[in-house]
């Protein structure tokens, strides 16, 4: 195959563009407010060899990353990138794409604060300018143009017959944005006044349809003793998913296909082959779901992210967020696997005299625990991969500081 060409915007900027941003003609970051603690966990299921990949580039490594596209990360900012790249086929696209979407997404990022510095002054009566960081649409933008340019590299390796799945969370400052592509999937536990409730289909025949779901009731969890044992009843929480699941089935995504003179098959699968309708990579495959399209957007395998989620993180209502390959949701729903991170995480948990700040469990076994649940207890044959995200008060204890920040 032909490599393709990185598209013409990837080229060089000239020096004089590239030049040192004044910070002080930036509009000021909100400030963040939340902790990050984050946990990886993996296991290759029933696989001869594990083609999952996970991104984890923290605060400090990022800033370095936007230093070297040209760009000054401001004062106070935090900006990181966490995601999980689920390979098929092979490993080698997901490798490749983990390796090569935080330098893209860094430089689109240096690009925005380099317009924005370059923007005239606003008269002081003017209304006061929203930071380049702090727009959803130009962030989105970015977010799509550091795709476009990761599936070029993709293109251009030759790995012609491996490709991968892939869903990321950017936050900036407090600020989180998630992108999908294919049927992996991101979500959020936040307490609210709702059971943990999904209304998503996900996963295979065995695990049924949407169902409600609540934590198992055993004496020894410290939420299940009454108040006047000092514990008092922790607050309910839900699980939100935040991204689509990408099938050449699902109505859009078939149509797409069809527009761009592919097909679908009775199973669901484009040209009989892949069940995702996007991805990295899979260029073989691409080449026989469909002509390619002048918009690529509108190719029959997209390379289009679905980015469409700007949350604001508050650690006073939200918990957890975790990002997954298909493989887990072959077996778990969002509510369940919500539910069995919070068993885990409280269960050794105690409450403060105040009765408000707790201690949690350790994020690391309680991934570990979730990803060997799926495959040795729920005989998940497919790799499993969990990149969570948990959130704490800024100010809160040592172990949630900044150093995963």
């Amino acid at each position: 195959m032909e490599a393709a060409a990185p598209p013409p915007a990837d080229a060089p900027e000239p020096a004089a563009k590239r030049q040192k941003v004044d910070a002080s003609a930036l509009p000021t970051l909100k400030p963040w407010k939340t902790n990050v603690s984050v946990a990886v966990a993996s296991h290759a299921g029933k696989r001869a060899a594990m083609e999952d990949a996970h991104c984890v580039v923290h605060a400090d490594q990022f800033a370095a990353l936007i230093a070297e596209a040209g760009g000054d990360v401001p004062a106070g900012a935090r900006v990181a990138l966490y995601g999980v790249l689920d390979g098929h086929n092979g490993k080698r696209v997901a490798e490749l794409c983990c390796r090569t979407l935080p330098a893209r997404v860094a430089r689109e990022l240096a690009l925005l604060l380099r317009q924005q510095a370059r923007q005239p002054a606003r008269a002081v009566s003017d209304k006061a300018p929203v930071h380049c960081w702090h727009s959803k649409k130009r962030v989105e933008a970015a977010l799509r143009r550091a795709c476009a340019r990761v599936e070029a590299d993709a293109a251009a390796s030759g790995f012609d017959a491996e490709g991968g799945c892939c869903v990321a969370a950017l936050l900036i400052q407090d600020e989180c944005h998630v992108l999908n592509l294919g049927d992996s999937r991101a979500v959020l536990v936040r307490r609210g006044d709702e059971a943990l409730e999904s209304r998503d289909r996900c996963g295979d025949g065995d695990v049924g349809g949407p169902q409600g779901a609540s934590a198992a009731h055993r004496s020894k969890f410290p939420w299940e003793l009454g108040a006047h044992d000092g514990f008092p009843a922790p607050p309910p929480a839900r699980a939100l998913a935040l991204t689509t699941d990408h099938r050449a089935s699902a109505p859009g995504e078939r149509r797409r296909i069809v527009d761009a003179g592919g097909a679908v098959d009775a199973g669901g699968r484009a040209a009989g082959m892949m069940e995702v309708s996007r991805t990295f990579g899979d260029a073989a495959i691409k080449r026989l779901c469909g002509r390619p399209q002048a918009d690529a957007t509108k190719n029959a395998i997209s390379a289009e992210p679905d980015v469409r989620v700007k949350l604001t993180l508050d650690s006073a209502r939200d918990e957890l967020l975790f990002l997954a390959c298909d493989g887990l949701w072959t077996r778990f729903n969002p509510a369940d696997a919500a539910t069995f991170l919070r068993t885990r995480l409280l269960a050794d948990f105690a409450y403060s005299a105040d009765g408000n700040r707790r201690a949690w469990g350790d994020l690391d076994k309680a991934a570990r625990a979730l990803v060997d649940d799926a495959v040795t207890h729920r005989h998940c044959t497919d790799n499993v991969s969990v990149v969570a995200l948990r959130f704490s008060p800024r100010d809160d204890a040592a172990s949630d500081a900044a150093a995963t920040s």
